[in-house]
């Protein structure tokens, strides 16, 4: 759940994965961007389940819906 992983220190990042917008193409916005799981908590709620986030949100750089989740452990490892 979203807030045991936050409560054990997991950091959730979105890489960005967009390659049109509109009839246009685009490059994706670089790098990866954290989301602040306390202000994610209180938007889509503690209850959600880890593989289930990335439904519920979309790329914070762009609102595109074409992105990659990424956990990243408190050791450094990635889920």
């Amino acid at each position: 759940m979203l807030a045991t992983a936050m409560h054990n220190g997991w950091r959730l990042f979105v890489i960005c994965e967009r390659r049109h917008q509109g009839l246009k193409s685009v490059k994706p916005c670089k790098g990866a961007t954290e989301m602040d799981l306390r202000t994610l908590i209180a938007a889509i709620g503690p209850e959600v389940m880890l593989d289930e986030v990335g439904k519920k949100i979309t790329a914070p750089c762009c609102g595109s819906e074409h992105f990659r989740v990424s956990w990243q452990l408190p050791d450094g490892t990635e889920r």
